[in-house]
Protein backbone atom coordinates (compact mmCIF):
# COMPACT_ATOMS: atom_id res chain seq x y z
CA UNK A 1 0.00 0.00 0.00
CA UNK A 2 1.34 3.52 -0.59
CA UNK A 3 -0.39 4.92 2.32
CA UNK A 4 1.85 3.42 5.01
CA UNK A 5 3.41 6.43 5.92
CA UNK A 6 5.32 8.58 9.00
CA UNK A 7 4.29 12.39 9.66
CA UNK A 8 6.84 14.32 11.52
CA UNK A 9 5.31 17.85 12.41
CA UNK A 10 7.79 19.22 15.02
CA UNK A 11 8.78 22.55 16.21
CA UNK A 12 12.96 22.49 17.61
CA UNK A 13 13.61 25.60 19.46
CA UNK A 14 17.26 25.93 19.40
CA UNK A 15 17.28 29.00 21.98
CA UNK A 16 15.69 26.99 24.61
CA UNK A 17 16.42 23.17 23.70
CA UNK A 18 13.21 22.06 23.16
CA UNK A 19 11.22 20.21 20.77
CA UNK A 20 7.48 19.83 20.84
CA UNK A 21 5.13 18.63 18.05
CA UNK A 22 3.31 15.10 16.80
CA UNK A 23 4.59 12.68 14.67
CA UNK A 24 1.35 10.53 12.99
CA UNK A 25 2.31 6.76 11.48
CA UNK A 26 -0.05 5.03 9.42
CA UNK A 27 0.83 1.30 9.69
CA UNK A 28 -0.66 -1.74 8.44
CA UNK A 29 -1.25 -4.66 10.90
CA UNK A 30 0.67 -7.53 10.08
CA UNK A 31 0.59 -11.38 11.42
CA UNK A 32 -2.18 -11.16 14.25
CA UNK A 33 -4.89 -8.63 15.14
CA UNK A 34 -3.94 -5.86 17.54
CA UNK A 35 -5.66 -4.00 20.45
CA UNK A 36 -2.32 -1.86 20.84
CA UNK A 37 0.62 -0.52 19.02
CA UNK A 38 3.85 -0.40 20.10
CA UNK A 39 6.44 2.68 19.26
CA UNK A 40 9.86 3.31 20.37
CA UNK A 41 10.56 6.87 21.53
CA UNK A 42 12.89 7.56 24.18
CA UNK A 43 12.09 7.22 28.22
CA UNK A 44 13.25 11.11 28.49
CA UNK A 45 10.62 12.43 26.12
CA UNK A 46 7.52 13.79 27.26
CA UNK A 47 4.05 12.42 25.83
CA UNK A 48 1.27 14.68 26.39
CA UNK A 49 -1.31 12.99 24.20
CA UNK A 50 -2.27 10.73 21.94
CA UNK A 51 -5.06 9.57 19.48
CA UNK A 52 -5.99 6.81 17.29
CA UNK A 53 -7.88 7.24 14.19
CA UNK A 54 -8.13 10.57 15.05
CA UNK A 55 -9.69 9.95 18.27
CA UNK A 56 -7.99 10.85 21.74
CA UNK A 57 -6.60 7.67 23.37
CA UNK A 58 -4.79 6.18 26.38
CA UNK A 59 -1.02 4.95 26.36
CA UNK A 60 1.66 3.19 28.99
CA UNK A 61 5.21 3.48 29.07
CA UNK A 62 7.82 0.91 29.77
CA UNK A 63 11.52 1.82 28.99
CA UNK A 64 11.79 3.22 25.59
CA UNK A 65 8.63 1.76 24.48
CA UNK A 66 5.29 3.78 23.85
CA UNK A 67 2.44 1.55 24.12
CA UNK A 68 -1.04 3.00 22.57
CA UNK A 69 -4.17 1.49 23.64
CA UNK A 70 -6.29 1.63 19.89
CA UNK A 71 -9.72 2.56 19.53
CA UNK A 72 -10.45 -1.00 18.33
CA UNK A 73 -8.81 -4.23 17.58
CA UNK A 74 -7.35 -4.49 13.87
CA UNK A 75 -7.31 -7.18 12.18
CA UNK A 76 -4.19 -8.35 9.49
CA UNK A 77 -4.40 -5.86 6.35
CA UNK A 78 -6.24 -3.07 8.28
CA UNK A 79 -4.26 0.05 8.56
CA UNK A 80 -4.07 2.17 12.25
CA UNK A 81 -3.68 5.29 12.24
CA UNK A 82 -1.77 6.97 15.53
CA UNK A 83 -0.72 10.35 16.33
CA UNK A 84 1.70 11.00 19.56
CA UNK A 85 1.85 14.08 20.80
CA UNK A 86 5.09 14.96 22.68
CA UNK A 87 7.93 17.63 23.68
CA UNK A 88 11.36 17.43 25.49
CA UNK A 89 15.00 17.91 24.98
CA UNK A 90 16.12 14.94 22.63
CA UNK A 91 19.83 15.90 23.23
CA UNK A 92 22.25 13.11 22.89
CA UNK A 93 23.81 10.28 20.78
CA UNK A 94 21.38 11.11 18.10
CA UNK A 95 20.50 14.65 18.46
CA UNK A 96 22.38 17.16 18.88
CA UNK A 97 22.24 21.34 19.86
CA UNK A 98 25.46 22.19 18.29
CA UNK A 99 27.19 25.58 16.77
CA UNK A 100 29.28 26.63 14.25
CA UNK A 101 30.80 30.40 13.39
CA UNK A 102 28.68 31.67 16.79
CA UNK A 103 25.59 29.82 15.05
CA UNK A 104 22.93 27.37 15.99
CA UNK A 105 24.16 23.84 14.42
CA UNK A 106 21.29 21.66 15.03
CA UNK A 107 21.68 17.81 13.46
CA UNK A 108 20.49 14.35 14.16
CA UNK A 109 22.49 11.21 13.36
CA UNK A 110 20.40 8.17 14.03
CA UNK A 111 22.26 5.19 12.83
CA UNK A 112 21.24 2.50 13.70
CA UNK A 113 19.00 2.62 16.63
CA UNK A 114 18.66 6.26 17.59
CA UNK A 115 15.56 7.96 15.68
CA UNK A 116 13.61 6.71 19.15
CA UNK A 117 16.12 9.66 20.66
CA UNK A 118 13.96 12.22 18.91
CA UNK A 119 10.79 10.90 17.24
CA UNK A 120 8.22 8.00 17.94
CA UNK A 121 8.13 5.10 15.58
CA UNK A 122 8.72 1.41 14.92
CA UNK A 123 12.49 1.73 14.87
CA UNK A 124 13.36 -1.08 12.53
CA UNK A 125 15.45 -1.04 9.72
CA UNK A 126 13.48 -3.87 8.30
CA UNK A 127 10.19 -1.52 8.47
CA UNK A 128 10.25 1.46 5.94
CA UNK A 129 7.22 3.59 5.76
CA UNK A 130 6.95 3.91 1.74
CA UNK A 131 6.76 8.10 2.14
CA UNK A 132 7.43 10.61 4.64
CA UNK A 133 6.35 14.05 5.16
CA UNK A 134 8.80 16.24 7.36
CA UNK A 135 8.03 19.58 8.89
CA UNK A 136 9.75 21.56 10.74
CA UNK A 137 9.32 24.90 12.21
CA UNK A 138 12.45 26.71 13.53
CA UNK A 139 13.66 30.28 14.25
CA UNK A 140 13.54 32.24 11.53
CA UNK A 141 17.06 32.45 10.42
CA UNK A 142 17.94 28.73 9.89
CA UNK A 143 17.17 26.59 7.29
CA UNK A 144 16.25 22.95 7.63
CA UNK A 145 17.41 20.50 4.92
CA UNK A 146 15.83 16.94 4.85
CA UNK A 147 14.75 13.96 2.89
CA UNK A 148 13.15 14.52 -0.60
CA UNK A 149 11.57 17.13 -2.13
CA UNK A 150 10.76 20.83 -0.90
CA UNK A 151 6.94 21.56 -0.70
CA UNK A 152 6.81 24.86 0.63
CA UNK A 153 9.21 27.23 2.85
CA UNK A 154 7.15 30.16 5.14
CA UNK A 155 8.77 32.32 7.09
CA UNK A 156 6.26 34.63 9.44
CA UNK A 157 9.49 36.54 10.97
CA UNK A 158 9.63 34.60 14.17
CA UNK A 159 9.69 31.24 12.75
CA UNK A 160 10.26 29.28 9.29
CA UNK A 161 8.45 26.33 8.26
CA UNK A 162 9.66 23.96 5.90
CA UNK A 163 8.22 21.02 4.20
CA UNK A 164 10.35 17.83 2.71
CA UNK A 165 8.26 15.37 1.46
CA UNK A 166 9.84 11.63 -0.14
CA UNK A 167 8.14 8.96 -1.66
CA UNK A 168 10.68 6.19 -1.80
CA UNK A 169 10.54 3.85 1.10
CA UNK A 170 13.03 5.22 4.34
CA UNK A 171 14.38 3.32 7.17
CA UNK A 172 13.65 4.97 10.08
CA UNK A 173 17.59 6.15 11.05
CA UNK A 174 17.96 7.80 7.34
CA UNK A 175 15.59 10.16 8.66
CA UNK A 176 17.71 13.18 9.02
CA UNK A 177 17.33 16.89 10.13
CA UNK A 178 20.45 19.47 9.43
CA UNK A 179 19.73 23.14 10.42
CA UNK A 180 21.76 26.24 10.45
CA UNK A 181 21.62 29.95 8.42
CA UNK A 182 22.57 27.83 5.35
CA UNK A 183 24.06 29.42 2.25
CA UNK A 184 22.81 26.88 -0.72
CA UNK A 185 23.54 26.45 -3.98
CA UNK A 186 22.48 23.42 -6.70
CA UNK A 187 24.09 21.28 -9.56
CA UNK A 188 22.33 18.81 -11.92
CA UNK A 189 22.58 15.77 -12.92
CA UNK A 190 21.42 14.12 -16.07
CA UNK A 191 20.20 10.62 -15.73
CA UNK A 192 21.55 7.89 -17.65
CA UNK A 193 18.30 7.63 -19.62
CA UNK A 194 17.54 11.10 -20.19
CA UNK A 195 14.43 12.66 -18.96
CA UNK A 196 14.21 15.56 -16.26
CA UNK A 197 17.43 16.45 -14.41
CA UNK A 198 17.97 15.85 -10.90
CA UNK A 199 18.64 18.70 -8.79
CA UNK A 200 22.09 18.15 -6.66
CA UNK A 201 21.63 20.69 -3.49
CA UNK A 202 24.41 21.79 -1.44
CA UNK A 203 23.42 23.28 2.22
CA UNK A 204 26.75 24.94 3.43
CA UNK A 205 27.88 27.09 6.17
CA UNK A 206 28.23 30.74 4.54
CA UNK A 207 31.79 30.24 5.99
CA UNK A 208 33.06 27.26 3.59
CA UNK A 209 30.90 28.56 0.66
CA UNK A 210 33.62 29.08 -1.98
CA UNK A 211 36.09 26.27 -0.46
CA UNK A 212 33.62 23.50 -1.04
CA UNK A 213 32.98 24.41 -4.41
CA UNK A 214 35.82 22.38 -5.86
CA UNK A 215 35.23 18.98 -4.55
CA UNK A 216 31.20 19.42 -4.75
CA UNK A 217 32.10 19.98 -8.53
CA UNK A 218 32.63 16.45 -8.63
CA UNK A 219 29.65 15.00 -7.22
CA UNK A 220 27.74 15.31 -10.48
CA UNK A 221 30.42 13.08 -12.25
CA UNK A 222 30.89 10.40 -9.31
CA UNK A 223 26.84 9.86 -9.55
CA UNK A 224 26.96 9.59 -13.35
CA UNK A 225 30.43 7.34 -12.71
CA UNK A 226 28.95 5.24 -10.14
CA UNK A 227 25.16 5.08 -12.19
CA UNK A 228 27.23 3.75 -14.93
CA UNK A 229 28.73 1.14 -13.15
CA UNK A 230 26.43 -0.08 -10.99
CA UNK A 231 23.11 1.09 -12.05
CA UNK A 232 21.22 4.82 -11.66
CA UNK A 233 21.18 6.39 -8.87
CA UNK A 234 18.25 5.00 -6.68
CA UNK A 235 16.50 8.30 -6.00
CA UNK A 236 16.63 10.23 -8.89
CA UNK A 237 13.20 11.27 -9.17
CA UNK A 238 14.08 13.58 -5.84
CA UNK A 239 17.25 14.79 -5.51
CA UNK A 240 20.68 14.11 -3.76
CA UNK A 241 22.46 16.80 -1.61
CA UNK A 242 25.01 17.97 1.20
CA UNK A 243 24.24 19.13 4.62
CA UNK A 244 27.24 19.94 6.04
CA UNK A 245 27.00 19.23 9.88
CA UNK A 246 29.63 19.09 13.27
CA UNK A 247 30.70 15.56 13.17
CA UNK A 248 34.08 14.64 11.47
CA UNK A 249 33.46 12.42 8.39
CA UNK A 250 29.52 12.04 7.03
CA UNK A 251 26.36 10.00 7.14
CA UNK A 252 24.53 8.86 4.22
CA UNK A 253 21.15 10.00 4.92
CA UNK A 254 19.06 9.18 1.96
CA UNK A 255 18.40 12.02 -0.68
CA UNK A 256 20.65 13.96 1.51
CA UNK A 257 24.38 13.18 3.22
CA UNK A 258 25.35 14.98 6.57
CA UNK A 259 28.82 16.32 5.88
CA UNK A 260 31.47 16.80 8.32
CA UNK A 261 33.81 17.72 5.72
CA UNK A 262 34.69 18.04 1.95
CA UNK A 263 37.80 17.20 1.15
CA UNK A 264 39.11 14.28 -1.27
CA UNK A 265 41.12 12.05 -1.43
Amino acid sequence: SSDLHYGLDLTLNSSSKNLTGTVTTTAEVTGSAISTLDLNLDAGMNVSAVTSDGNAATFSRSGSVLTVTLDRTYNPGETVVVGVSYNGNPAGGAFGWSSFAGQPMTWTLSEPYGAREWWPCKDLNTDKADSLDIIITVLNAQVVASQGLLQSDVDDGTWRTFHWKTNYPTPTYLVSLAIYPYQQYSDWYIPLAGGDPMEVQYYVYPDHFTAVQPTYDLTVPMIGAFASAYGEYPFVDEKYGHAEFVWGGGMEHQTISSMGGYSED
